[in-house]
């Protein structure tokens, strides 16, 4: 078999498996079609993984696994594989984790051979493979290490690659193509100098700042004119005017200085002008509309125009897109605009009208994002979704957190909605028939001794229990080939991250704990997080509940179960007594003896399961019909 063929399957059938792990209502009739679907398709990811597990262990993971020198031959396997699932062009990728990998070997190899243009090349892609890991894991707080990790990684590849700037060893490079790569990296290198979400380093701030104005200076100096007379300047000082300009997202989350900011301001200007001077050029990769969300930024920050105005211009500006359009461009208009409105309003004192404003951003992003491709530009979309959660604000009567977090997890990965839905009504059962046994396990959970209320706080419990995997989604849905160890690492932060966000609103906070602490064992041996203690949880019985409900589900739907079979009640229940004590709380093992728990427990498997999936299939049909 073509090896080059056998990769382009790979690539075609990852993207294939994404596309059918959140399938649209096209030629969907009804709850019990979308089911099928769903069921369908997931048997179907199960087949085309396995194809690809097949072809990664044949072509790739074994050249990955040596540590030899690489043969010209498997160099060029290597990069060919890395450039079908990399268009560094619009930084769209389709599975970064393996990217690092394959780009990490190949720099491996390069340090040890007398090759500079290798290792040129090498530095690049292993920079730009950093890069697209680092955007996925800047959102997850708590796997801050993973961030450091990739972030220095990358940083470390670009300033090797700068220091070819110098000019004796620039002129020393064997052609123009390996030069062209340098003069990329002195302004393209601003990518490495990012910040953990909410922390800041003045340091790198200003290392990354003077950068950027080297990356400008440079076109003044002739010699690296003469020395690459085939370099297009023109779009080298656009990139690089719109990378300073970039800085100053998410309402300066950076903490740029006046100075910076000013100076910024200039080079804004300047951008504009450049764009004037030929619109037809520059349109062919960037947009009028992204520039101008950057000047009402910048001018904003600079204290040239007053809050209302940048506002009310922003979301003049948001209205313009396309609401069939999902490039990367056009998120900036889409979710970004509208995350800067966010980040300027105050929620101790808004007016009415910023009330209409922050409701209809809400909706707007819910009525989108339900409708974006989860491949592409995926991850970097997501990015903006996330600091819109992290920055939530409550409009009484509006889109509360909750309908915003879970609507947004029906858009993003319907089978983990449907089973949030189906916890919840697990979880309802088990506790009515431990209430009924015995009400004083109940007497630290809000509501008690009301049953209704009581009811109401378990259901919501449950159902959110799961709103951070919003955050590692693109992890989530690499059911192409098995996760590497960082991966599984990133995806069990989702407890803290949901407990993080549910604790900062007065009417998810009691629901914190029990998403904290849903996969942690009853007797504190295992499950994560580690820092945390069960028995330090005055709801602990509440968390209980949920996490027994939550291995329920999970154990016996085909879907939840990523495409493998689904498990009976009955097998559940010889787990639960196997872990009872330890993994489990030993009355829930006692409980489970009951008939009429089981029957109930049965009913919620089949037809409750069957109502969740109507629900979800209800919600998609009301964004997307």
């Amino acid at each position: 078999m073509d090896v080059a063929q056998e990769l382009t399957r790979y690539v075609e059938l990852t993207s294939w498996i994404k596309e059918l792990s959140s399938p649209g209502l096209k030629d969907v009739d009804s709850a019990e079609d979308y089911r099928k679907i769903l069921l369908r398709n997931f048997s179907r990811i199960g087949e085309l993984a396995r194809i690809n597990a097949e072809i990664l262990d044949a072509y790739i993971l074994p050249i990955l696994s040596t540590d030899r020198l690489l043969t010209g031959t498997e160099i060029q396997i290597l990069r060919d594989f890395y450039a079908q699932m990399m268009d560094a062009y619009i930084m769209e990728n389709m599975d970064a984790p393996i990217l690092y990998l394959i780009s990490g070997r190949i720099l491996k190899d390069a340090e040890q051979k007398e090759d500079v243009a290798h290792l040129i090349r090498s530095l690049d892609d292993f920079m730009t493979a950093s890069y697209a890991v680092v955007e996925m894991t800047d959102r997850l707080c708590p796997a801050v290490d993973s961030f450091y990790k990739y972030r220095n990684d990358g940083l470390r590849a670009a300033k090797r690659l700068l220091e070819f700037l110098d000019k004796d060893r620039f002129a020393a490079l064997p052609d123009e193509e390996t030069k062209k790569i340098i003069l990329v990296t002195s302004r393209y290198a601003i990518s490495m100098y990012q910040h953990p979400r909410g922390q800041t380093d003045r340091a790198l701030v200003d290392e990354g700042f003077a950068m950027l104005g080297r990356a400008l200076e440079i076109m003044d100096d002739p010699f690296y004119g003469d020395q690459v007379p085939s370099y297009d300047w023109r779009y080298h000082e656009y990139r690089t005017l719109e990378y300073f300009c970039n800085m100053t997202e998410h309402l300066n989350a950076l903490g740029l200085s006046k100075e910076q900011l000013e100076r910024i301001h200039g080079h804004a200007e300047r951008l504009s002008q450049l764009r004037a001077s030929d619109p037809a050029y520059f349109d062919s990769f960037s947009t009028e509309e992204m520039l101008r969300v950057s000047r009402l930024r910048i001018a904003y920050l600079c204290g040239r125009m007053s809050v209302d105005e940048y506002r009310e211009r922003l979301m003049l500006l948001s209205e313009k897109a396309k609401s069939d359009d999902y490039s990367i461009f056009n998120n900036v208009l889409r979710i970004l605009a509208p995350l800067e409105y966010l980040l300027t309003v105050d929620p101790a004192h808004m007016s009415a009208r910023q009330e209409q404003t922050v409701t209809r951003i809400y909706r707007d992003t819910i009525s989108y994002v339900h409708r974006i491709p989860k491949i592409g530009n995926f991850t970097f979309m997501l990015g903006d979704i996330t600091w819109m959660l992290d920055h939530f604000i409550e409009v009484p009567g509006g889109v509360d957190f909750e309908t915003l977090a879970m609507e947004l997890l029906a858009a993003l990965h319907p089978p983990t909605y449907v089973h949030s839905l189906s916890v919840a009504d697990l979880s309802v059962c088990i506790a009515k028939h431990l209430y009924e046994k015995d009400p004083s396990y109940f007497a630290q959970i809000p509501g008690y001794p009301d049953r209704e209320k009581m009811r109401e706080v378990i259901w919501h419990a449950a159902a959110c229990h799961d709103i951070g995997k919003l955050f590692i989604v693109d992890t989530i849905i690499t059911y192409n080939r098995d996760l590497f160890d960082d991966e599984f690492f990133w995806i069990k932060a989702h407890p803290q991250i949901a407990s993080e966000l549910l604790a900062r609103h007065a009417e998810t906070r009691e629901y914190a704990n029990t998403a904290l602490m849903h996969h942690r064992f009853y007797d504190d041996t295992a499950g994560y997080p580690a820092q945390y203690n069960m028995a330090d949880m005055q709801d602990k019985t509440l968390v209980a509940i949920v996490e027994c409900a939550d291995c329920l589900d999970a154990s016996t739907d085909d879907v939840g179960r990523s495409y493998k079979r689904g498990k009976t009640l009955e097998d559940f229940i010889g787990e639960l007594r196997d872990d009872g004590g330890s993994r489990f709380a030993p009355y829930l093992v006692e409980l489970f003896q009951d008939e009429g728990l089981r029957e109930d427990l049965e009913g919620i498997l089949k037809g409750g399961r069957e109502r969740n999936y109507y629900k979800t299939y209800m919600v998609l049909e009301r964004v997307l019909k």
